[in-house]
């Protein structure tokens, strides 16, 4: 049974810095696919799989820019095509491994995995957070076995948090106020909410250095942007009028 993946959307396929001068084999909307950088920088992606006996091509090697099946040795350009069999003199016209659009846009490197004309129509998704020096970042990677539709469920809906991270609520909130406002279009869900004034949980005072004595109010913001992208944002209202 197909996935129910949309395939017609960019999808991080790894970040930045674990695509480096070796071969990475990853396993994306059920799909094998390569990835490796070229020697200008520019990073690759085709499906893990050689034309021959289906071998994983991300347990070959690397010969400059090409890509050698570590099987029985059948090697491949960047643009997926077939340029030689060690067992042949000629090469047969046509055959060749399939290969996806690729975007980097540190820290993520994104792919397309559906229909190849339509990537060029549809950037992917903007997060000038993680460029912009105004902003810290961190990061982290989990390995989650559930379907990526309960990932979204569960970050639109924050009012588990009392159940399973209580230590995460501010002091003193004991429910999640209804919610001000939701949208809905084509592409995308959100919505937003007013948190009344209580003090700081650690988490909010370690990370904004604001005093754990004062109140503050809090505004939540969530959209579904893509399938592959979530967005959360929790701004604490200081006293001079800004937002942390």
């Amino acid at each position: 049974m197909r996935p129910n993946y949309p395939f017609n959307c960019w999808y991080v396929a790894a970040t930045s810095d674990e695509v480096g001068e070796g071969l990475l084999g990853r396993r994306l909307l059920g799909i094998p696919v390569v990835l490796y950088r070229l020697g200008s920088g520019e990073v690759v992606a085709m499906e893990d799989r050689c034309i021959h006996r289906a071998y994983p091509l991300s347990e070959g090697r690397l010969e400059g820019d090409r890509l050698v099946c570590g099987y029985h040795g059948f090697t491949y350009d960047p643009d997926g095509s077939c340029v030689h069999v060690p067992s042949q003199e000629n090469v047969p016209s046509g055959p060749g491994v399939r290969t996806f659009a690729v975007h980097e846009q540190s820290p993520f490197v994104w792919i397309w995995l559906g229909e190849p004309g339509v990537a060029a129509l549809r950037p992917p998704p903007q997060t000038p957070w993680f460029t912009d020096p105004g902003w810290a970042s961190s990061g982290e990677r989990l390995h989650v076995e559930v379907n990526y539709m309960l990932l979204h469920e569960h970050y639109l809906d924050l009012t588990h948090v009392f159940m399973l991270h209580p230590e995460v609520v501010p002091p003193g909130i004991e429910e999640l106020p209804p919610l001000d406002e939701v949208e809905v279009s084509e592409m995308s869900v959100s919505y937003s909410r007013a948190i009344p004034q209580a003090r700081l949980a650690d988490w909010e005072a370690e990370t904004t250095g604001l005093s754990r004595d004062a109140e503050y109010a809090r505004r939540e913001q969530c959209t579904f942007v893509s399938p592959a992208l979530h967005l959360h944002g929790w701004a604490i209202d200081t006293d001079d009028g800004g937002a942390r």
